[in-house]
């Protein structure tokens, strides 16, 4: 009876391991970006985070620097 509770713990802090791991994943393709971009570029106004967020040299050093793929799409 002890070991199945310890495996159904073990099981229980993997799963919560992979939903924290999941939820980093998401926010650094999403919001994560968003940050970098304010903490990398002067933003001023709603254009110039747009005009950030679409420069594909900005996506191309966050995805290298956050150590996604080189084929990773930012975003939802």
């Amino acid at each position: 009876m002890n070991n199945d509770y310890f495996m159904q713990e073990a099981e229980q802090s993997t799963d919560e391991q992979e939903l924290a791991m999941l939820a980093e994943y998401h926010y650094k393709k999403t919001q994560g970006f968003i940050d970098y971009i304010y903490m990398n570029r002067p933003i001023g106004n709603g254009d110039m985070l747009v005009e950030a967020m679409e420069d594909m040299n900005l996506q191309a050093e966050y995805i290298k620097e956050a150590g996604f793929p080189l084929d990773t799409e930012l975003g939802e």
